[in-house]
């Protein structure tokens, strides 16, 4: 992790060189920027430029692209014909860019093997995926709408903990 001013760990967002913590040690950057005591207009003037780039680096904390209304509703796949150990799962992409998804191993989707959550977008011309518990960076995919009720999708690259990274092709079909 980056430092300074003597922030460590723990990081929750970044903004330039100096990445910010815990709500302690946020105060602790603000009382580090706004100085000793004694002159009140430079330290407004601190504090306006600190407020600002915390509010620029909460922005930057958020995914950008966009969401295809396309792919809204609920969808189910499966990885048949892939090396990787055969899956079958439903996922629920809602157009605030969050989605779930439930895995299964059997295609009579009976017994949940495995669920996730996280958000999704689209970002020139890709569609990403990322989940809110394990994944540091998301998957990306190249995906063509088939029609109002097949999406092609075609992984591009996987975050590091995809426990298959055979580059698998699937159709999810809108239930």
């Amino acid at each position: 992790m980056a430092t300074a001013s003597g922030i460590t760990n723990g990081c929750t967002g970044q903004i330039f060189a100096v990445t910010f913590c815990a709500k302690t040690r946020t105060k602790a950057a603000i009382k580090n920027l706004l100085g000793e005591p004694g002159v009140k207009l430079m330290k407004r003037m601190k504090f306006k430029l600190l407020a600002t780039l915390l509010l620029i680096g909460s922005l930057s904390c958020s995914q950008s692209g966009s969401i295809d209304e396309r792919l809204i509703g609920t969808w189910e796949g499966s990885n048949l014909g892939s090396a990787c150990e055969s899956l079958w799962w439903t996922i629920h992409r809602k157009s605030n860019g969050t989605y779930s998804i439930d895995f299964y191993r059997e295609d009579s989707k009976v017994n949940v093997i495995a669920s996730e959550k996280g958000e999704w977008w689209i970002e020139e011309g890709f569609y990403f995926l990322i989940n809110d518990a394990s994944m540091i960076r998301p998957d990306k995919y190249e995906y063509q709408v088939l029609d109002s009720t097949r999406v092609q999708m075609m992984i591009i690259s996987y975050d590091k903990s995809a426990k298959c990274t055979d580059g698998h092709r699937f159709i999810d079909t809108k239930i």
